[in-house]
């Protein structure tokens, strides 16, 4: 059974900017179970590349327990929210 039968609205996708690394969020907000609505998780290089560092980098703040992870069956995987909190961490005002 597909969403539009099982849902009377369709599901309706929502892009934002994060606040900090300007990267496109696409959200999708309906009336369906939360776990349909979950965001994509990054793997190692993904996240390596919305932070702009390198695998090993990545690596070594995972070592270092400075960035947040999941394990899914072995595998890093990364939420590209936490990435974005991360950042904000790290980030230097002007003077």
């Amino acid at each position: 059974m597909s969403i539009q039968k099982r849902f009377k609205k369709p599901p309706t996708t929502i892009t934002a900017v994060t606040p900090f690394t300007g990267r496109k969020v696409s959200v999708v907000v309906s009336a369906a179970p939360s776990f349909m609505t979950l965001p994509r998780l990054l793997n190692v290089k993904e996240a390596a590349h919305v932070l702009r560092v390198s695998v090993r980098t990545v690596h070594t703040l995972l070592k270092n327990k400075q960035i947040t992870y999941f394990r899914v069956r072995g595998q890093l995987r990364f939420d590209p929210v936490h990435l974005d909190r991360y950042l904000q961490k790290r980030m230097v005002q002007a003077a």
